[in-house]
């Protein structure tokens, strides 16, 4: 009964210190203190390696990636959201996470009762090789807000995935004014789009459980000044206006058929 009663004792220990925390590139966060330099931190981890700035503010519960990159090699995940954490991720110019092991492991795994806000001027490349670069657990938050994310696993076969559960749909995302590239986003509680539409592919919609096709792009239904960022360069802004795909590049304005429009 004594080694019953320490087993569990030892089980809510664990899952008590584990709570309202974050784990970003092998560095457990537990809100307590500021970390001005953090790639530095990384890069002290075994199978980790970050460049650019990168800096927590435990107060706001906020990671700030300024031209930032952060790659696992091992079979950890480069962000953990324990049970009940929050984490609003801002965006400087062009960032990267990238899990880089070819076993499954996720890029970002998003636990139970967690909230990610992921927002900011710059873009977002989220990269896994052969399993979801998000994954979500039970009654998770994710919300992408005003800003550029881009999701995919990067080994042939494996490039439907991006907002994904292996086995239940769990998770609520919510897309705000963003543009967003995903190979998948589905086995989900639920998606809401607001200021944003489905661009492609052709006859994507959202079903009861995600969006019904692989590789969709969503875009902003107006412009938001927000610039994509792809390959580390700055590229073209895109909006829908009832419907139709605009372009926006070096002041003016452009159709989908590339026809000046404004």
């Amino acid at each position: 009964m004594r080694k019953i009663f320490l087993f569990v004792a030892a089980l809510c220990s664990s899952a008590v210190m584990f709570a309202d925390a974050v784990s970003i590139g092998g560095k457990y966060l537990d809100y307590s203190d500021d970390v001005a330099n953090l790639t530095a931190q990384i890069n002290e981890v075994d199978g980790y390696s970050a460049s650019g700035t990168i800096s927590f503010n435990a107060s706001t519960k906020t990671l700030t990636l300024d031209n930032a990159t952060i790659e696992c090699t091992g079979t950890e995940n480069v962000i953990t959201m324990y049970d009940n954490s929050t984490l609003n991720i801002v965006l400087i110019g062009a960032n990267v996470l990238r899990q880089a092991n070819s076993g499954y492991c996720t890029c970002i795994r998003s636990a139970q009762s967690s909230v990610m806000h992921i927002s900011g001027s710059g873009s977002l490349t989220v990269t896994s090789v052969q399993w979801y670069p998000i994954s979500t657990d039970a009654s998770c938050q994710i919300i992408i807000d005003n800003t550029t994310v881009d999701l995919h696993a990067t080994d042939v076969g494996y490039t439907n995935y991006g907002i994904n559960n292996n086995s239940q749909d769990f998770g609520d995302v919510e897309i705000i004014k963003s543009h967003v590239m995903a190979g998948s986003i589905n086995r989900v509680n639920s998606i809401t789009l607001t200021g944003c539409e489905i661009v492609s592919p052709d006859g994507a919609v959202i079903e009861e459980h995600g969006i019904n096709k692989t590789n969709v792009e969503i875009a902003p239904t107006e412009a938001t000044g927000i610039e994509d960022i792809v390959n580390g360069q700055s590229s073209n802004r895109k909006f829908i206006v009832n419907g139709q795909l605009f372009i926006e590049r070096d002041g003016k304005t452009f159709n989908a058929q590339g026809a000046q429009v404004k």
